[in-house]
């Protein structure tokens, strides 16, 4: 049966919120569904989407901070009344909130998404209490893993579900020939990527192996600092900070391995779209286990624990030095996320989610 949908999310720019949202947007649609994407923030467009979803782009007439608040509830609540939508779906965990709050009255199946780690001490004790107020009022609660969804609270555990993301993974993509002595890693430069603790592991894993360079795709608030800590390290030569790019995949596909240092993440899209590609992949084991969902310590990817520089400079290693090891686990890497094809995870919407 054919449903009308509504997703709401910030943005199509580089986040992997949006990411994620614009897979099972346009999966959806592709499926024969009426899919339209609600984008509150006015910002530029850099994920490509399906021409069969419909894109409602939010602008202001107001500036302030609080007046921009109430205007986009109020565009918000307007756009759910519009049609008769079967679904809202929206993704984050401050837009959940305010979707909820624009579609109090309207009897709407209203659908959040926790798209990171819903323990994180960023989130302040104000949010945390228009999260249990306002999340009473969902119909469903997406929780990306197990460890995930063991945050809901109690009372609303029966309405809450654990959809993995969508993995584009064709086999077409792949590289099969001989590695590059490259290093890459993708995020938004900012704190929870952590990035200071793959620059020191990289000091430390060229030391032995000056031949190989680093490529850090991504723009954000730290990157003069990161680039000042490059200094401090003597590594400035050896790291080229590529900032965001449309061809990703392109640039990374024969890279010699894929690294990520996060002290938390949901699953994150970047680590899973480099094992589709076959990189060998070291990535830190951070809540709420999106890491280890997709990885088989040594079999489809090495992990580390958070923030240990030792132990990630050690998984460096061992790919950088071990070919066999590194083969082993960039196979083993696009086994894993064969499980999560686009296909696959639609269902678990359509048939866990969307009923």
């Amino acid at each position: 049966m054919s449903l009308k949908l509504l997703f709401v999310n910030a943005s199509l720019t580089d986040g992997g919120s949006e990411r994620a949202m614009s897979l099972v947007a346009q999966t959806l649609a592709t499926r024969g569904h009426d899919v339209t994407m609600a984008l509150v923030r006015e910002k530029e467009s850099t994920y490509p989407i399906d021409p069969s979803v419909l894109i409602a782009q939010f602008r202001y007439r107001a500036r302030g901070k609080i007046g921009k608040s109430l205007e986009r509830v109020r565009q918000l609540r307007s756009a759910i009344k519009s049609r008769d939508y079967d679904y809202v779906v929206c993704y984050m965990w401050d837009l959940n909130i305010t979707t909820l709050i624009a579609s109090l009255g309207l009897r709407k199946r209203v659908i959040v998404s926790e798209r990171a780690f819903p323990g994180t001490s960023t989130r302040s004790r104000l949010t945390r209490l228009l999260e249990d107020l306002s999340y009473r009022l969902a119909f469903r609660i997406v929780y990306q893993t197990r460890d995930a969804q063991a945050f809901c609270p109690p009372k609303l555990m029966s309405r809450s579900v654990v959809v993995p993301n969508m993995v584009e993974a064709r086999e077409a993509d792949a590289y099969k020939g001989e590695r590059h002595k490259r290093v890459v890693s993708i995020g938004r430069l900012g704190a929870q990527k952590n990035f200071p603790l793959l620059l020191r592991s990289f000091a430390r894993f060229i030391e032995t192996n000056p031949e190989w360079t680093l490529e850090i795709y991504g723009r954000g608030a730290l990157e003069n600092e990161l680039r000042a800590l490059a200094d401090e390290l003597g590594i400035r030569d050896s790291v080229v900070f590529a900032g965001y790019v449309d061809d990703i995949a392109d640039r990374i596909r024969t890279a010699g391995m894929f690294v990520l240092s996060s002290d938390f993440e949901g699953i994150s899209n970047a680590m899973s779209e480099a094992m589709a590609l076959g990189l060998p992949v070291v990535c830190t084991d951070c809540p709420v286990g999106g890491a280890s969902l997709l990885i088989d310590d040594r079999v489809s990817g090495l992990l580390v624990p958070v923030r240990d520089e030792d132990a990630m400079t050690a998984a460096m290693l061992d790919v950088g030095t071990d070919p066999v090891l590194a083969k082993t686990i960039s196979n083993g890497a696009q086994a894993s996320v064969a499980r999560f094809t686009p296909e696959r995870v639609a269902s678990i919407w359509e048939k866990g989610v969307l009923c």
